[in-house]
């Protein structure tokens, strides 16, 4: 039943429930939601009666969908959904699914996307096509040096894993943004592979590292020695594995057996 009976000729009752009435020269659209203890409220866009109590009836049937379905009306912003997101993706770091760095790098994707998309636009508004012109966005923010297609990649997937899990939750009507193809001709090597060093750019810091890890092995009984032999080979772990710094710190010196295809530099 309506909160709010119609009390004059140009509020009209939609299903006994809801109201299409006329406010100044548009009609509009009211519905009290019990759940959420609110009216929902909308412009019709239009200055047409029957036009006005046609659209107020779709509306209508769409929250009543909705509300079936466990979608509430109002919605949060953008800036509450990343902090929402957020929230969950801490407790991840908690129990050790992922380290402090990625949580690090999730929290900078999303604060871009907020710069783009604007802190204060409602979740329940964004469209699929909203993204549309990111990676262009994203690509001529800096003059000087502009921001790889693998960085943009990355950030738009991180963003559509934050939708998808809003989405679940019953913040978004969309589970994620149709991100336009990243153009072939901003793909290059270095955005499909790490970075790395060429072979006569490596070798004289792999023979600098051996000259330190010998120096602090000549006495292995002070801190500074040990120290230096361990921060030698962890530096030439990484440089033959790749390994982020966050996925290295994960492993333990059981889980490591060095192979030198060619002889310890001299």
């Amino acid at each position: 039943m309506l909160k709010k009976q119609p009390d004059n000729i140009d509020e009209i009752p939609i299903f006994d429930e809801a109201v299409v009435y006329l406010r100044g020269e548009y009609w509009q659209f009211r519905m009290w939601l019990p759940k959420e203890n609110k009216y929902a409220r909308k412009s019709l866009g239009t200055r047409n009666k029957s036009t006005a109590i046609e659209r107020g009836k779709e509306f209508y049937l769409e929250l009543l969908a909705n509300q079936k379905a466990g979608k509430t009306y109002f919605s949060l912003t953008t800036k509450e959904g990343v902090e929402k997101y957020l929230k969950y993706r801490q407790k991840h770091l908690e129990i050790g699914n992922i380290v402090k760095g990625r949580l690090g790098t999730i929290k900078t994707h999303l604060d871009h996307w907020l710069d783009f998309i604007k802190r204060d636009y409602k979740l329940k508004e964004l469209q699929r096509t909203d993204c549309e012109d990111y990676f262009y966005t994203r690509r001529t923010s800096n003059k000087k040096r502009p921001i790889s297609a693998s960085t943009i990649a990355n950030e738009q997937s991180t963003i559509n894993a934050m939708v998808g899990y809003l989405f679940k939750h019953n913040e978004t009507l969309i589970d994620g943004f149709d991100f336009p193809p990243i153009p072939k001709s901003e793909k290059n090597v270095e955005d499909l592979r790490r970075e790395c060093f060429l072979p006569e750019e490596i070798n004289p810091l792999v023979k600098a590292l051996y000259k330190y890890i010998d120096e602090g092995k000549k006495d292995l009984s002070t801190h500074q020695n040990l120290n230096m032999v361990i921060a030698g080979y962890y530096f030439l772990i990484a440089m033959k594995t790749g390994l982020r710094t966050g996925e290295q710190r994960q492993l333990k010196w059981s889980d490591v057996k060095l192979e030198w295809i060619n002889p310890k530099p001299k």
